[in-house]
């Protein structure tokens, strides 16, 4: 009997983890300050995930640094198609995407940030 040696196949890592937030202390803020940059959405200290509370008030700000953007929050039908800003109230608990609505080139699929609704 002839044996082969077999190399090992490499081992996958592990994918990164998103970090774990607890929704019921999680800091939120109903003034949502996005800024658009070449092909990312960001806030003023670089989150891309926003926490409001549900049922209260949300103003949705929206300035582009480079670039043309707009803003659009699927599910809520909420859209900015320039920077300015608008006022809303989340009902539902939940995860909604926000997506570049105006198309700036070839990275605008990958302008995407989080608003997380919360009780």
């Amino acid at each position: 009997m002839v044996s082969e040696d077999v190399a090992a196949a490499p081992q996958e890592e592990p994918a990164a983890k998103e970090e774990e937030v607890d929704l019921a202390t999680v800091e939120t803020n109903q003034n949502v300050e996005i800024i658009g940059k070449n092909f990312e959405f960001h806030g003023p200290n670089g989150e891309q995930t926003f926490y409001v509370k549900a049922g209260e008030e949300v103003t949705l700000s929206l300035k582009s640094e480079e670039g043309v953007h707009g803003v659009s929050v699927d599910g809520l039908d909420v859209k900015l198609d320039k920077d300015g800003s608008t006022k809303f109230t989340p009902e539902k608990a939940g995860e909604y995407n926000m997506t570049c609505s105006v198309f700036c080139g070839t990275g605008h699929g990958d302008m995407t940030a989080k608003l997380v609704v919360v009780n």
